[in-house]
């Protein structure tokens, strides 16, 4: 390692300045658009960052998963190997599209790639929207809880309150915002009778 006596913040600088633009590869999505990768991203920026004397460790924030679609906040602490009390942090979010189970490596491959741009200001062509336009489906609240809080609306604000506290928090994430005003008109029908 040639670089020994700068900060977290110059090593960073030092980076910048050898690279600022990730070309495109030649994969294309849906023969319309070609993109980089966060291999692409990784590739590039991994013999820099030992050059310049800085580790990169990910940590997954939270995370959360709505039908087909996952999403996770992470960090990326950058840390100086000569002073391992001289780094910095920076977090970001991504999310990943996928019916099967590969939904998860998606969103956090998206956000690595993401914070790891956006640190190095690293020029890509990419618009600001990169991905596959894929229909995200959220899931629906089951038929059974949906009446229940219709009965719940018809018969008033308190009955609709006490069947609301008893859903968790992945069910009532699942009623629409047009749901949730439905059942506030029922609501204020049955207190203004």
């Amino acid at each position: 390692m040639a670089v020994t006596k700068l900060n977290v913040h110059q090593r960073i600088l030092a980076i910048m300045e050898a690279v600022s633009y990730i070309k495109k590869t030649d994969k294309k999505v849906n023969n319309q658009y070609t993109f980089v990768s966060h291999d692409d991203v990784t590739a590039m920026l991994h013999p820099l960052l030992v050059e310049h004397g800085l580790t990169c460790l990910t940590s997954v924030l939270d995370h959360s998963q709505e039908g087909n679609r996952t999403g996770v906040t992470i960090s990326l602490l950058f840390t100086n190997v000569d002073d391992p009390r001289d780094s910095v942090t920076v977090c970001g979010f991504g999310h990943g599209i996928d019916p099967q189970d590969k939904g998860a490596g998606k969103a956090l491959s998206y956000a690595v790639k993401s914070l790891l741009l956006k640190t190095f200001m690293l020029e890509t062509g990419d618009k600001d929207n990169e991905a596959v336009s894929i229909d995200h489906k959220p899931e629906e609240l089951p038929q059974a809880l949906l009446d229940v809080l219709t009965i719940a609306a018809e018969s008033g604000r308190d009955a609709f309150g006490a069947a609301w506290s008893v859903l968790d928090t992945k069910d009532r994430e699942k009623v629409t915002t047009k749901q949730m005003a439905d059942f506030k008109k029922m609501t204020e029908q049955k207190h203004a009778a």
